[in-house]
């Protein structure tokens, strides 16, 4: 008897093991278009470009293990569930940097994958599936994830998001701490004309310049002394996709030949919080430009041609703003903008 919900069509037994079969629906059916080929293995119609979710799924959970049966039925239970294939990642086909970014959970760090992303490609008329060979990746490394529970909970924590992509998992073989492999999110701004940056050994995404690994190298080894002044440039500095870009903490001492040339009288401005913000001179009024000054350390600037650019900076006159407070709960964050 069929229970509510459960389609059988028939009964069947195979001719050489005599073992019996249900013969049911074809759980894909519906996603199933005819615009996109055939699979070559079924015979029907791809539920997406060169992949059958019926057959191209069931390969990939085949001829491979991660070692531990547990996460091999977390992986397999995603692939079945995915529209694109997540895998096993052996760790020795991943050419790993140093670690360049400690988390409160974990570290990052970049890779080379040889055998690259599974892709698909458009070719006039019809859809292959492919690979991008030899391309970057990111590592995201779980410590303390020897055990596999905890690794779990963090990686079906992380699919749940829909706009987070997996390539694959992989494990650390000397610490074996677990890794989810991610893709290189500024791969498409790398490019040979950049020249290569020094810690991961890929192409810059800008001159003389890596958005990988460059804006969290610029947040080491300084501090205002205050942690939400440190925070609030941080921010912008792990944002900053050039180097001329990058705004820093600059000490006083740094500043030289201050000379005041405009001052206003600021006498004026006694109006209420509402009348100030009417307008916008009235509110560069609340803070001036009072001071011109040399900075010794010097702008940020690139130098050089394609494939050879190189950081420098030039000593210059820059302008101080004077932001009318000297404790840090008077000084509003949020509002100040910068380019």
């Amino acid at each position: 008897m069929q229970l509510e919900g459960n389609i059988v069509y028939g009964i069947s037994q195979n001719t050489e093991t005599k073992e019996y079969i249900i013969v049911i629906p074809d759980e894909y059916n519906s996603k199933k278009n005819a615009p996109y080929e055939k699979c070559t293995q079924c015979g029907q119609s791809n539920a997406l470009p060169s992949w059958c979710q019926s057959c191209d799924l069931l390969k990939t959970t085949q001829k491979w293990t991660s070692g531990n049966s547990v996460i091999n039925d977390l992986i397999k239970e995603f692939q079945m569930q995915a529209k694109k294939a997540i895998v096993w990642i052996p760790y020795d086909r991943l050419n790993n940097s140093p670690k360049d970014k400690e988390e409160e959970s974990g570290a990052m760090s970049m890779a080379t994958s040889p055998d690259g992303i599974r892709i698909i490609k458009s070719e006039l008329t019809k859809y292959i599936q492919s690979r991008i060979e030899s391309c970057g990746v990111n590592l995201k490394i779980f410590h303390n994830s020897q055990k596999s529970e905890f690794f779990i909970e963090k990686l079906t924590n992380y699919m749940k998001v829909e706009r987070n992509i997996l390539c694959g998992i992989s494990q650390d073989e000397e610490t074996k701490e677990y890794i989810m492999v991610i893709p290189d999110e500024f791969s498409f701004r790398r490019n040979v004309s950049n020249g290569e940056c020094e810690h991961c050994k890929k192409c810059n995404t800008s001159p003389a310049w890596c958005q990988s690994c460059d804006p969290f190298k610029i947040t080491q080894e300084w501090t205002s002394g205050n942690e939400m002044i440190d925070n609030f440039i941080k921010d912008f500095q792990i944002k900053a996709e050039k180097y001329e870009n990058v705004i820093e903490w600059i000490p006083f001492d740094k500043l030289i030949n201050l000379r005041k040339f405009k001052e206003f009288d600021l006498e004026i401005n006694k109006e209420s919080d509402a009348e100030i913000k009417e307008t916008d001179d009235q509110e560069i009024k609340v803070s001036d430009l009072v001071f011109m000054a040399t900075w010794s350390s010097g702008i940020r600037k690139i130098e050089g041609v394609s494939e050879k650019y190189t950081r420098s900076r030039k000593i210059s006159t820059v302008e101080l703003m004077n932001l009318h407070c000297t404790q840090i709960s008077d000084l509003n964050l949020e509002n100040l903008k910068i380019t």
